[in-house]
């Protein structure tokens, strides 16, 4: 894992955890909890504009057998959003006739539908930062 990476990954865990601390309260089980922390909406796509760009590139030509073959449903979804979202961008005056990387860069960075994670791996963020003992802290 990159330097890149890692850093998202980080990122997409604290803001897991608000979105978790948010929603807890009115749940009844952890696992409620879970379902509905990653279908908050996420401050941004978690993904980087070099992978994000190396999977859409192909979608201008209306190909999508790269985002067929994730095995991911939840990566899967991210993929077509994201590609929703890029789209949309790519009509206004302001990124007409601009590089899908470029366009790519903006789109990964708005808000997201979702958290594009499975409860899986909520429950996992949610064990490291319990077993951490950052849980309580603010992020």
């Amino acid at each position: 894992m990159s330097k890149l990476d890692s850093d998202i990954v980080k990122s997409r865990d604290n803001d897991l955890m608000r979105a978790y601390r948010k929603v807890a309260p009115s749940c009844w089980t952890q696992k409620e909890a879970w379902e509905k922390t990653i279908k908050e909406k996420a401050p941004r796509y978690y993904i980087s504009t070099a992978q994000a760009t190396h999977i859409l590139l192909p979608m201008i030509n209306g190909d999508n057998r790269r985002i067929e073959k994730c095995s991911n449903p939840c990566h899967r979804r991210m993929y077509y959003s994201l590609w929703a979202r890029v789209k949309e961008l790519s009509q206004k005056r302001a990124y007409m006739n601009k590089p899908l990387n470029y366009i790519v860069s903006f789109a990964i960075g708005m808000e997201a539908p979702e958290f594009f994670v499975q409860p899986r791996t909520a429950r996992l963020v949610f064990n490291r930062y319990k077993k951490k003992g950052v849980y309580g802290k603010t992020f």
